[in-house]
């Protein structure tokens, strides 16, 4: 789908702590609500094989952010790039080693 664009980024230098593990990971969204882009931090506590997915307010998977992958133990950003997405509710789903989150996205032009 166009307009949704992900790249994961990764530094070294910076340490990221988020509250609220779940499951082994924990997942933020910044900004949000957000209009042209919003980026996913996700921080593991341990190696996990990771899947990322966009989805719409119904569940209807609108584009995979990340396909099947495997990452250490880190944090990790993912720019997902909202234009041509119309205004609306969305959803972004993390799954790592078959655990679930899902984090409400508000996309505002």
């Amino acid at each position: 789908v166009a307009g949704c664009n992900a790249s994961r980024m990764q530094d070294e230098n910076t340490s990221i702590t988020i509250a609220g593990f779940e499951n082994g990971m924990a997942v933020s969204l910044f900004p949000n609500p957000a209009d042209i882009k919003s980026r996913i931090t996700l921080q593991l506590q341990h190696e996990s094989r990771v899947q990322i997915l966009f989805r719409d307010i119904m569940g209807r998977m609108i584009s995979v952010v990340v396909a099947s992958q495997s990452f250490n133990e880190g944090s990790y950003d993912f720019e997902l790039n909202l234009e041509g997405i119309p205004a609306g509710s969305y959803f972004i789903e993390v799954i790592a080693d078959g655990e679930h989150s899902m984090k409400k996205l508000i996309v505002q032009k």
